[in-house]
């Protein structure tokens, strides 16, 4: 995020929950959401109202982890470990209209073992989602 502040001055905002609120989304071109806990920034992104609609018409949205699940129709949030996908939870996201469930860390057993990807595939093919 430094090079980022350094290569770009004060074109660059960087944020946290703590100042969510006081951002005009509609100043930016492009809108990068970091990875962390989906739900909390979820949360967090809700409490100040803030809608994709909020963004320039076209802006560029990217996601890592936690921000692709955002980006997406619906995500996620299961159990970390050997027990994942015990529990699965699906919430709508903030970008409906995308038609897409995004699975990230597939490569990673911590976080993806192929009873959570079956139960995301199953969810998406129910309401007709993009895996």
């Amino acid at each position: 995020m430094k090079k980022l502040k350094k290569l770009y001055g004060n074109k660059v905002a960087i944020t946290n929950s703590a100042n969510l609120s006081k951002i005009n989304w509609a100043i930016f071109d492009i809108l990068f959401i970091l990875g962390g806990d989906t739900v909390k920034l979820h949360k967090a992104l809700d409490n100040i109202n803030f809608k994709l609609e909020s963004l320039k018409s076209d802006a560029i949205l990217i996601g890592d982890n936690a921000g692709a699940f955002l980006l997406s129709a619906y995500y996620y949030d299961a159990n970390v470990g050997k027990f994942r996908a015990d529990k699965v939870n699906f919430y709508k996201g903030l970008n409906l209209q995308s038609q897409i469930i995004t699975i990230a860390h597939t490569n990673n057993s911590r976080y993806v073992n192929q009873k959570l990807i079956d139960q995301t595939e199953k969810f998406a093919k129910k309401i007709i989602l993009r895996v």
